[in-house]
């Protein structure tokens, strides 16, 4: 499993950094995809703002995207797909529900990788399948029901 960070605004502490590839291998190993690899990008407000704009067409701020690679070398490459997580965006989100950070930027990082293998949350049906499966993995890592605010 390969969780490549990119955090240019310095914003993550090195145990979030540590923290956050220890929830990928949690999800990867699970999935047995232990092989594959996802970029993460930490971003300020602007940017993921910028982002969603360009490819949701929203031109509102957020708190995580995730880009799944349809290219056709994701086999040989194995880049399954790219996250952004806006660090800002989480932590007033994070204040405002009476979470950690720590916890919050978790349940991000669990819900951008589902995205790329494959959840979706357009549907209730398809909500209420990846939210269980959010909270499934959460628990493992002894984080409570996000859900529940």
């Amino acid at each position: 499993m390969s969780l490549n960070i990119s955090d240019p605004n310095k914003f993550l502490s090195n145990s979030q950094l540590q923290a956050m590839k220890e929830v990928a291998d949690i999800v990867f190993c699970e999935r047995e995809k232990t092989n594959k690899k996802i970029n993460v990008k930490i971003v300020c407000n602007t940017e993921m703002q910028e982002l969603n704009k360009t490819f949701r067409n929203k031109d509102k701020n957020t708190n995580v995207l995730a880009f799944v690679n349809d290219d056709e070398s994701k086999e040989q490459t194995q880049e399954f797909g790219d996250i952004a997580i806006c660090y800002p965006y989480l932590e007033k989100e994070a204040a405002s529900q009476g979470k950690s950070i720590n916890d919050h930027i978790s349940h991000m990082l669990i819900h951008g990788i589902l995205h790329i293998f494959g959840h979706d949350h357009t549907k209730t049906t398809q909500r209420k399948d990846m939210e269980k499966e959010e909270i499934r993995i959460l628990k493992k890592l002894k984080i409570g029901d996000p859900y529940l605010i």
